[in-house]
């Protein structure tokens, strides 16, 4: 299992951060790498929602929210060609602030294992882009 955890300081609140996080539709407007998002499940969202989505490198993707803590984080199992995943978001108040932390983990299967040294090099950047993107769109 692959893992990477990136985290920021953003001048936000808790509530504003994870509406724009939760929502696929909200962040496909802020996150470049995301785009083309269907909803499987009736929204509002909640643990047990379904969504697809491509995201940049990794082709189309099946999301399920494994938990859906509204103001302080939610998890997404996820299904791609090349493996199964988590992406875990947390966001943790700091005075003016919060601490806004991802943790990726990536199975790899089948073909995917040929990806496997480039793989943590790929979910750092991706959770770094995610992290700058989010905070230009929250912070503007």
């Amino acid at each position: 299992m692959i893992t990477s955890v990136r985290s920021i300081s953003l001048k936000t609140t808790p509530e504003l951060a994870f509406a724009a996080v939760s929502d696929p539709f909200t962040m496909e407007k802020w996150y470049s790498g995301m785009s083309d998002v269907k909803e499987l499940t009736n929204f509002p969202l909640n643990k047990g929602s379904v969504f697809t989505c491509k995201i940049r490198l990794m082709g189309t993707m099946r999301f399920e929210f494994a938990s859906f803590q509204p103001y302080e984080g939610l998890i997404h199992d996820s299904v791609m060609w090349l493996g199964t995943g988590n992406h875990t978001f947390t966001f943790v108040p700091e005075g003016d602030s919060i601490l806004f932390t991802q943790i990726m983990q990536l199975k790899l299967h089948g073909f995917g294992w040929l990806l496997w040294p480039f793989m943590k090099l790929i979910l750092n950047s991706g959770l770094e882009k995610q992290n700058r993107e989010l905070k230009v769109y929250l912070e503007g």
